[in-house]
Order: structure tokens, then sequence, then C-alpha cells
């Protein structure tokens, strides 16, 4: 018995099949979208940027502070997760905020699970609100990760009951008439920040300063900053309050502050020489891949 085919020739048992098929995958399609609309779970964000960046990230005590900075992009969220790891654990927190184009954003999260001296990673994603009023999780967001620089800091109150911790927090206050000095509470007290030479901590009452470093850490001791600085950095102005301000590694301080690389060398991973023109054509390389200047080059194929 031969098959009857359509003026195409394609057999109808193959068209019906075709047809089974796309049915069986359509609703496949269908359930799957509505399982995950069901269960809560991520969306895509099509062509919205949001195009988020975290900076200042700076642990006190168990505490974490840091900036989220929105830049140029497109599209709205209702919230943000952010979720926290140190490697072993993970912790998260769930904000209803909105941030606009090239806005900022303060946030401090206090752990009860991870420890943030350990942590690894923060993960922001944008929480949307669907026409249902649904509010969805989205699958693209932002990611920072420890190698970035990170402000680290505990406070101290060793023998002190008031003036500043260490971490530009307190210790406490006095009462009534009695001032701060030294960590002390006293009756009366005729010293100043500039008699004791302290550019932080308080002396009889009156702030001194605070310690800052964007790339290290900072903390006051005895009336003093003590700033410890990140690989690359170093305190350049001789200002202890704000810490390791300058770049090391350029033609202006190449191995350390003040060494500036002169008639025409160029500061190359901390050391001052002179700058490589090599190229394949000057060294007579015609083929193969060679190191020139520090790089592999493809100088041709043989």
């Amino acid at each position: 018995m031969q098959l009857k085919e359509d003026k195409r020739g394609i057999p109808r048992s193959i068209i019906a099949i075709l047809i089974i098929f796309s049915f069986f995958a359509s609703v496949g399609i269908l359930f799957l979208a509505i399982n995950s609309f069901i269960r809560g779970g991520s969306v895509p964000l099509g062509d919205s940027s949001f195009n988020l960046k975290i900076e200042n990230v700076q642990i006190i005590d168990n505490e974490l502070f840091f900036t989220l900075k929105r830049n140029l992009g497109g599209g709205t969220f209702v919230g943000l997760n952010f979720e926290f790891c140190d490697g072993s654990k993970s912790e998260s927190f769930k904000e209803k905020i909105s941030i606009e184009e090239f806005g900022m954003k303060s946030f401090n999260f206090t752990f009860k699970k991870i420890n943030p001296n350990n942590l690894q990673n923060i993960t922001v994603l944008p929480i949307i609100a669907l026409k249902s009023g649904r509010e969805i999780k989205g699958d693209v967001g932002y990611t920072w990760d420890s190698s970035s620089d990170i402000y680290r800091c505990t406070s101290n109150c060793t023998d002190r009951i008031c003036g500043d911790n260490g971490c530009k927090g307190s210790c406490g206050g006095c009462s009534g008439e009695m001032v701060c000095s030294l960590g002390k509470c006293v009756i009366s007290c005729v010293d100043t920040c500039s008699s004791l030479g302290h550019e932080c901590d308080e002396v009889c009452g009156k702030n001194c300063g605070n310690c800052f470093n964007s790339h290290g850490s900072n903390s006051c001791i005895e009336g003093k900053c003590n700033p410890v600085c990140s690989a690359g950095y170093d305190n350049c102005d001789n200002n202890r309050t704000n810490g390791c301000e300058t770049q090391l590694g350029t033609d202006l301080n190449c191995a350390s502050c003040g060494n500036v690389c002169i008639g025409g060398n160029v500061c190359t991973k901390g050391v001052c020489s002179v700058p490589c023109i090599d190229t394949c054509t000057s060294l007579n390389y015609s083929c193969g891949v060679h190191t020139i200047c520090g790089n592999k080059v493809l100088c041709g194929i043989c």
C-alpha cells in the first residue's frame, strides 16, 4: 500500500507528527513559564541595564557600610536584593528602594550568619514589579568581590568610658558638667587638641578630628591616626588623617613617594626604565611568537 502525499510530496503522516510535536513543545514552554512565575523565580531583564556599582566599602566591627551608585542605564526597579557570601555561609537582605540614573544610596548591614571580615563577594539583584503587581527578582545584577579596597576597623574602648572608639564611633558620653578627656570624664579641663598635639579623639569634650583611609585602614591611637596602606598605595602628603591617598607605580611616584622617573624613563612594575619600543620588524622577526617588551607577539606565520 502506498502512502498518500500532499502536493509538495510530504507524507501526511509526517505532517501530523510535526503538528503534534509542535503542540507539545508549546505546552511545555508555557508550563515552564507559569511554573517559574508561581515559584517566584528570577526573570530576565531584557534590554534593561541598571549599571550598578559598589564603592567605599567599610567593615567596622560586625557592620558593613558601603555606597551603591547607579550609572547610565535604562530600566526601573522597586527594590534590591543583597546577597553576601564569606566563602562558607551566605546571608541576604531585601530593601524596598529605587535609585534613579546617576543616583547614589548608602547602606549598612549587621550580620548574624556570616563573618564580615571574611567577606568574599556581594551580589546585588534588582526586584522588578510585573504588571500583575507581583514582584520578581531579576537574574542580572552587579557583583562586587573582596579584591577591591576595604576599610576595616575594630573599635576599642578598653579603659575608656567616653570619646572616640577608634572607628569613627564613640565609647560613650559624660553627664552634667563633666567633659571627656582622653577617654575619662573629668570635672575641669584646660587641655586642648592643639596643646596635646592630637589629630583625633576628644580632649576636654572637643572632637580633635577623625581618621580616614580610602586605600587601607586608619585607627586613632592615643590621639594619633595610624594608617595602614593597601598594596600599591602610600601616605605621600604626610597627613595621617587622610590615610594612603597616593597610588604608587606612576611616573611621579614609582617605587615610593617622590620616586620620579626622569630623562624619558617610565615607571614599569615599580622601576624607572627606558620604555621598550621594540617590534617584530626592528628585531628582524618574520614569523612565530616572540616575547617583545614583556608581551607575547605573533610576528607572522611561516
